[in-house]
């Protein structure tokens, strides 16, 4: 598997193609990046390399995070023109719980699908797509311990600009 494996996957996600989504295969590689983040993921805060990639479409953009070279989760996020949700075909999920994007509390705007290896953040009132992310099918426990993102946004204090600052 390639970068170029990884950008179809992602491809599939940003046009919000999921009745067939079956989740990343497992021993998807990516190349590390010279500029990838050090992260961490789930309650247990495994670590992973975060790397951006290219735009997938019109209005959204692509992260991967990466585990010893192995992709182990994707997210597409839209900017705008997001999907419609819930999406034709797609059961209920195995959970649904509140989750923080950015500076707001969605409630219930997480739904995760473990054994399909997808997770969505909906839009406050649960009718557009917000985050689609992938990863290999696994069960819910093992989702929220080592791969749950944090899509929090810290608040920090505005600073204060003295006469003797300098910008």
């Amino acid at each position: 598997m390639s970068d170029t494996d990884v950008l179809a996957m992602v491809t599939q996600l940003a046009a919000a193609r999921l009745t067939g989504w079956q989740g990343l295969p497992g021993g998807l590689r990516g190349v590390p990046r010279d500029d990838a983040l050090d992260v961490v993921l789930g309650s247990d805060r495994v670590g992973a390399e975060l790397v951006l990639l290219d735009d997938p479409g019109a209005g959204c953009s692509a992260r991967a995070w990466l585990r010893n070279g192995e992709v182990v989760l994707v997210e597409v996020s839209w900017r705008a023109a997001a999907p419609a949700w819930p999406a034709d075909g797609l059961e209920p999920p195995e959970a649904r719980h509140d989750i923080q994007d950015g500076l707001v509390v969605v409630n219930a705007g997480e739904r995760v699908y473990p054994g399909r290896g997808l997770c969505v953040v909906t839009n406050q009132d649960g009718t557009l797509a917000r985050h689609f992310f992938g990863f290999v099918p696994t069960t819910l426990e093992a989702y929220a311990r080592e791969l749950r993102p944090d899509l929090g946004t810290v608040r920090r204090p505005a600073g204060r600009i003295t006469g003797g600052d300098r910008l």
